[in-house]
């Protein structure tokens, strides 16, 4: 009886994880068609590109290149560019363009809980999109960083560890 109650337990555990998977599935789908977030997206597009290539250069500073190992900085190029993307890109995705990140904290001290999508005219895809871009930043530098600390390895013929 109680083997037939743990299983009981686990096959409702197995199902409300797939509901809350599609259920991230379709907002992310309905993020991708919303109008308005592909248009802040895009409009941020140009800061994402330059972060990712002034970032992804970090892996021309010297380090150990001899042993095949990036160092601390071009390990965390990637936090650096999402974390400064994410500063850079709040205004274009939040309606904030033109105005400083003191009086947007002073409006959204004044506003309700309730009232904060309003004053920041956003909705739910406008977030996901917003989280889904820092992340593509991450990722698209440390893709970038690897490639050009690959490159210059085999350009200068660095031995690997073990050579």
């Amino acid at each position: 009886m109680k083997v037939q109650n743990i299983k009981n337990v686990g096959v409702g555990i197995i199902h409300e994880a797939g509901r809350a998977a599609k259920k991230v599935k379709n907002d992310i789908k309905g993020a991708f068609g919303d109008v308005y977030a592909k248009t802040n997206l895009r409009k941020s597009l140009p800061e994402a590109m330059l972060l990712t290539g002034v970032f992804s250069l970090l892996s021309f500073l010297p380090n150990r290149k001899s042993d095949g190992k990036q160092g601390k900085v071009e390990k965390k190029s990637g936090n650096y560019a999402a974390f400064i993307y994410a500063l850079v890109s709040f205004k274009k995705f939040f309606n904030f363009e033109g105005n400083t990140l003191k009086s947007l904290f002073t409006k959204l001290k004044n506003t309700e809980l309730g009232d904060i999508p309003k004053t920041l005219k956003t909705n739910k895809a406008n977030g996901i999109m917003y989280l889904i871009s820092i992340l593509g930043v991450k990722i698209a530098t440390d893709i970038g960083t690897k490639g050009i600390d690959a490159i210059i390895s085999e350009r200068f013929n660095t031995k690997k560890l073990g050579d």
